[in-house]
């Protein structure tokens, strides 16, 4: 008598263990709400464990995220519903080591419950979890949880139809959602928060027709956007649709990488990712003929490569997300589509040495000042100076002692190098970073 609600969740903690949650409807509901049960559990390498003293977590959850902080604290965000079966009110919790539990206060819900809601939630990389609450068709309101309140980040100026998403890198937070300003036209905006304003990232009226979409930041302030498009000529009644990927270049999005063929291939989710060896992973679930497959592929910096031969071969896939371990290791989750009550989550690696924390490399747009951001823990919990210690062209950057940002003093010209490591004038510098106590 149970039905997958289609949805799932996935994330993963410091020992690249997957966590997973995953929504349960009761069809035979007499009031029609078809609340959702959510169930959250993870993988201690041979079983998977419920999270909390009793499974589900609610009875009446739907439109929910799963995030893991920093100090593998699982978040668990998601709207509940009325009697009528509404989208309405938002609920987050934390998970305190026995049960789950309100996290934070300070959210500012008036509004909330009389009207669809939508909701997001992701953290940086220094764990800080960020909440975005909005009504349908309405401008955002972003928070931080910062020492168990919410303080409010400021409110985008677009109004979103539609779930918006996340990326966050070196303190900048950036927000992308589908905005509804011209009839049947799905425009997908970018907004970025620096810390005091929000601003527009390109144009604001980015990709027109766009149904799903994902944003993921590099440390070296490259920007990459992932959308689901029509792939015909007359949208938005299109038999088949693409995922294409976007960068934006500092002044403009550009186009990265088109994934679409002809014969009916249907892209129906699209979710973009950074591993960690910051190389970007796309994922898209995609097929003809009803029988969807996710496809999951790399960038390299030179090239989109296939990370695998398919290893969901005829399933039926629905509610398709990933994400990517420490250890470089993929996790992929979803609903078999047919509506059984089935959770599937299967994992491989996508290759590549383990990474080599005394040597990095990393890319950067000429004319961008930041390299890269470096981080750095002492076994006695002591605060770390960074400093530039060495290297070649040590003379070209600077760091900040205390944030571990290092900057170019002037920003590079690809046509005009001065770097003098590696090979002089091959646009490659080389210098070492110390952290000391």
């Amino acid at each position: 008598d149970k039905a997958s609600s289609g949805q799932v969740s996935l994330d993963v903690d410091s020992n690249s263990d997957p966590f997973v949650a995953y929504g349960i409807v009761n069809p035979n509901e007499m009031d029609m709400s078809r609340k959702t049960s959510i169930y959250v559990r993870s993988w201690d390498g041979n079983t998977w464990a419920g999270i909390g003293a009793s499974q589900p977590v609610t009875d009446n959850g739907q439109e929910f995220i799963l995030r893991i902080a920093s100090n593998d604290t699982p978040y668990l965000a998601y709207l509940t519903k009325d009697m009528g079966g509404q989208v309405s009110f938002p609920q987050v919790l934390k998970f305190d080591g026995q049960n789950w539990v309100q996290a934070g206060t300070g959210l500012d819900l008036s509004g909330f419950g009389a009207a669809a809601a939508r909701l997001q939630m992701e953290n940086d990389e220094n764990g800080v979890l960020y909440l975005s609450l909005s009504l349908e068709g309405q401008k955002p309101d972003v928070y931080m949880l910062d020492n168990g309140t919410w303080e409010l980040q400021g409110s985008p100026d677009f109004n979103l139809s539609g779930t918006p998403n996340f990326a966050i890198e070196d303190g900048i937070v950036y927000l992308t959602g589908i905005t509804d300003t011209s009839g049947p036209d799905a425009w997908v905006s970018v907004r970025k928060y620096d810390g005091t304003t929000w601003s527009v990232i390109g144009a604001p009226q980015l990709v027109n027709f766009a149904f799903d979409h994902s944003l993921v930041a590099l440390s070296n302030n490259r920007l990459f956007l992932a959308v689901r498009v029509p792939d015909c000529g007359t949208p938005p009644h299109c038999n088949g649709y693409a995922a294409k990927v976007y960068e934006f270049s500092g002044a403009q999005w550009d186009e990265f990488g088109n994934f679409s063929e002809a014969g009916g291939f249907d892209v129906l989710h699209v979710e973009i990712r950074e591993s960690p060896f910051e190389e970007l992973v796309l994922s898209f679930t995609s097929g003809s003929a009803g029988m969807k497959e996710p496809s999951v592929f790399t960038f390299d910096g030179t090239t989109w490569t296939a990370a695998v031969t398919s290893p969901y071969q005829n399933e039926l896939v629905s509610g398709h997300t990933i994400a990517i371990g420490s250890d470089n290791t993929l996790f992929t989750a979803f609903h078999d589509g047919n509506r059984a009550n089935n959770v599937t989550v299967k994992t491989f690696g996508l290759g590549g040495p383990a990474p080599d924390p005394m040597n990095q490399t990393t890319s950067v747009l000429e004319g961008t000042s930041i390299a890269i951001t470096l981080k750095a823990t002492d076994a006695e919990g002591d605060s770390l100076i960074f400093s530039v210690s060495g290297g070649a062209d040590q003379a070209a950057f600077e760091i900040g002692s205390s944030t571990g940002v290092l900057s170019f003093t002037t920003p590079p010209d690809f046509g005009n190098p001065i770097d003098l490591g590696d090979t002089a004038g091959n646009n490659t510098y080389v210098v070492e970073v110390t952290a000391d106590d």
